[in-house]
């Protein structure tokens, strides 16, 4: 099962980031911005941190994934809400962030595995 964790997750957040950040900063009238921050929001941040879990079921992986997007997501927003700093801009910034820290930290991790 070892074939599942290679570089695919990694590269689909890396380039769902990038893709959101171009349709929130730079290509901010396109068509299809919705599905795409839909998508980064939905899934990534969650799936970001499931990786490092190496479940055996799919299914399993996407349920956590929602779930804890979800749950991060909250947390960052709250904390920008309660320190008096919202800007949605900031928050997707920093969930930008945090996919690519976590995607490095896949990377290296990966990269040590027998």
């Amino acid at each position: 099962m070892q074939n599942r964790y290679s570089l695919w997750w990694p590269l689909t957040l890396i380039l769902s980031t990038i893709a959101v950040g171009l349709v929130t900063f730079v290509f901010t009238d396109i068509v299809v911005r919705p599905v795409i921050v839909m998508w980064f929001l939905f899934i990534c941040p969650g799936m970001a941190v499931i990786r490092f879990f190496h479940f055996n079921e799919i299914v399993t992986e996407w349920a956590l994934a929602l779930a804890l997007s979800f749950s991060i997501d909250a947390i960052v927003a709250s904390i920008f809400l309660y320190t008096g700093m919202w800007s949605p801009n900031a928050i997707l910034g920093l969930l930008m962030a945090f996919c690519c820290w976590c995607v490095i930290g896949q990377v290296v991790t990966a990269s040590f595995v027998v």
